[in-house]
């Protein structure tokens, strides 16, 4: 592990800047709260109001423009940038944000967005009381109507810019050249998290064969896992941390906080507990995979032994592969269970990990 000092939160944005001007195609940081990853992520902030953006980001400026009204049940919102809701209305993306929130949550909740007032309403879709308008929301569920918002303009940027100049419909992305993400995962559960995640990674491969970069930053290590064992090409890793002095940015490559034993405590926990869910398979699967490079092994299924093995693999395939959000509503069988289980279970003990 190296590390790089800095004064100050100036210094560093400048030299993350510098790093995603060369062939680097994104940057991943951990940090824990209170670091500085906030003003980070602000260092790439465009002038308000600007035609024509250098940079998109998701970060506390953008979830400030999102405000919950608990006499109303209603999420006012007022853009700061004159580009966000005239985008949404010149490209028709209201109902895509309401498409990409509904991807996330199985619940029958669907937003109201009412773009002349400034407000987004909640009904119930379905069940007993089907048509109920104005009802509350959680703090999870706000946090992903907030974040599909941004993830729709970034579909947007994405469709754009992969047309001729000629073609687009839009000019607002014609120089785009950076995309922040810092923490769109507040108050959420382990398996939105992990679906964020999922959708962050593919995005992140889309943005690079545009030449787009990205940083995405947080504080939550399951968030940074996922992203981190996705296999993104030319992608930097770092851990943020105050000192004395002031900063310090070390590097991670693709295993912080210990990755193997983060990973098994999560996958331990859930099989303690039987409650494990899709998510968990795409872990052990990494958990896998990170086991057989460090020993030396040719594939991930040389870790397995016995007769669990070869249906272990089929169930590991067929859970821990495409969009884990379009996937989550297909109910795991009791087999499935039982065969992740058993070969968790053989593996942990095969390879001494201990509880």
């Amino acid at each position: 592990m190296t590390s790089k000092n800095f004064e100050s939160i100036d210094q560093l944005s400048a030299d993350i800047i510098s790093l995603l001007d060369t062939d680097t195609k994104g940057v991943l940081i951990h940090a824990f709260n209170a670091t500085g990853k906030t003003r980070l992520a602000g260092a790439f902030e465009d002038d308000r109001g600007s035609e024509a953006l250098e940079a998109i980001s998701y970060g506390a400026l953008f979830e400030d423009m999102f405000t919950w009204d608990n006499d109303s049940y209603v999420l006012h919102f007022t853009p700061d940038y004159s580009w966000i809701l005239r985008t949404i209305r010149d490209e028709g993306l209201d109902g895509r944000i309401v498409d990409n929130f509904k991807r996330h949550t199985s619940a029958s909740v669907e937003p109201l967005i009412d773009l002349t007032e400034g407000s987004i309403n909640f009904r119930l879709s379905s069940g007993d009381d089907e048509g109920a308008n104005g009802i509350k929301i959680s703090r999870g569920e706000e946090s992903l109507l907030v974040w599909s918002m941004f993830y729709t303009f970034l579909e947007l940027a994405i469709e754009t810019l992969s047309e001729k100049p000629a073609n687009r419909t839009t000019d607002i992305f014609n120089n785009l050249k950076y995309v922040v993400i810092d923490d769109p995962v507040s108050s959420m559960d382990d398996t939105k998290i992990v679906s964020i995640a999922i959708d962050v990674a593919c995005t992140a491969k889309e943005l690079a064969v545009l030449g787009i970069k990205l940083l995405i930053t947080t504080h939550h290590p399951l968030f940074y896992n996922v992203i981190a064992n996705s296999k993104l090409k030319k992608f930097k890793m770092y851990s943020l941390s105050k000192t004395s002095e002031g900063l310090a940015l070390a590097t991670e490559g693709d295993a912080p906080f210990a990755y193997h034993i983060f990973t098994k405590d999560i996958i331990q926990k859930a099989v303690d507990e039987d409650s494990i869910e899709r998510y968990h398979f795409n872990l052990f699967r990494a958990l896998l995979e990170k086991t057989a490079t460090f020993l030396g092994y040719e594939r991930f299924d040389d870790c397995l032994k016995g007769d669990v093995k070869n249906k272990l693999v089929r169930t590991l395939h067929l859970n821990s592969h495409g969009k884990l959000s379009e996937m989550e509503s297909r109910e795991l069988s009791s087999e499935d269970k039982d065969i992740f289980v058993t070969a968790f279970n053989q593996f942990t003990r095969e390879y001494k990990w201990g509880k």
